[in-house]
C-alpha cells in the first residue's frame, strides 16, 4: 500500500511538472517570437530569432517529457503494483483502524425506535460509519474504484466487529 501511494505521489509530480513547463513555454515562446521582435524593432537577423525561441522549445520538449513518463509510471502503478493487491483488502486496511471504526458506529448508533427492522437499522448506521471513515481517510485518491469498493463493501456489511486486534496476517 505504501508502494502504491508513493507512486501515485510521483505520477502526480509529474503531471503537475508537464503542466508547469507547458504554462511556461507557450506564453514564452508566443512572447519571444511576436511580441519581443516588435517592440525591439525585429529581429537582427534569423539566428538571433531563433536563439529566443530555442529554450521555450527546450522547455516544452521537457513537459513532454514528463507527461510520456507519468503515462508509462501510471501504467507500472496500475498493472504491477496495484493489480497484485489482495483481494481482502478490505480486511487489510480495516485491522489496524478497527478501534475507530468501532468509535464512530458507537456514535452513529442511534437508539432503536422500533420503527424498522434492527437489520435494517444496523446496515445503515454501517454505511454512515463506512461514508464518514473513507472520507476522513481518502483511500481513493491512492485505490482504484475497485478496490476502493472492497473497503466500503467490508465496513457497509458490518464486518468489522469480527476482526480480531492482532491479526498479524494482514500487518
Amino acid at each position: 500500500m505504501r508502494d502504491a501511494t508513493r507512486v501515485q505521489l510521483l505520477v502526480s509530480f509529474l503531471r503537475i511538472a508537464a503542466n508547469v513547463c507547458a504554462i511556461i513555454a507557450l506564453p514564452w515562446s508566443i512572447y519571444v517570437g511576436d511580441v519581443e521582435p516588435e517592440i525591439s524593432g525585429g529581429c537582427k537577423s534569423k539566428q538571433q530569432c531563433v536563439e529566443g525561441i530555442n529554450g521555450s522549445v527546450w522547455l516544452a520538449a521537457l513537459g513532454v517529457c514528463f507527461a510520456v513518463l507519468s503515462v508509462f509510471v501510471f501504467f507500472y502503478m496500475e498493472y504491477r503494483i496495484r493489480y497484485n493487491f489482495d483481494p481482502a483488502l478490505g480486511v487489510a486496511v480495516c485491522v489496524p483502524f478497527r478501534d475507530y471504526l468501532m468509535d464512530l458506529y458507537h456514535s452513529f448508533r442511534a437508539p432503536s425506535l422500533g420503527v424498522e427492522a434492527p437489520d435494517k437499522e444496523e446496515k445503515e448506521c454501517w454505511g454512515f460509519v463506512a461514508r464518514h471513515f473513507l472520507r476522513a481517510y481518502r483511500f481513493d485518491t491512492v485505490l482504484a474504484a475497485d478496490r476502493f469498493g472492497t473497503i466500503f463493501s467490508f465496513i457497509q456489511g458490518g464486518n468489522v466487529p469480527s476482526l480480531d486486534k492482532d491479526d498479524s496476517s494482514y500487518k
